[in-house]
């Protein structure tokens, strides 16, 4: 193996590694942002159910 192989491996093992971080880091992120939405839809219904009495 070639140091410019080896070099270009690492490139790319890099571009990959941080690939995979942005997608699990989306994926939290959107975990995230559903737990929110669920609990402002929730809160929302409680408080035009509260609101209709």
């Amino acid at each position: 193996m070639t140091l410019d192989l080896i070099t270009e491996i690492l490139g790319w093992t890099s571009v990959a590694f941080y690939i995979s971080i942005t997608v699990f880091n989306t994926m939290k992120v959107t975990r995230y942002a559903a737990f929110g939405s669920a609990a402002n839809d929730t809160l929302w219904a409680f408080l035009m159910a509260g609101g209709q009495r």
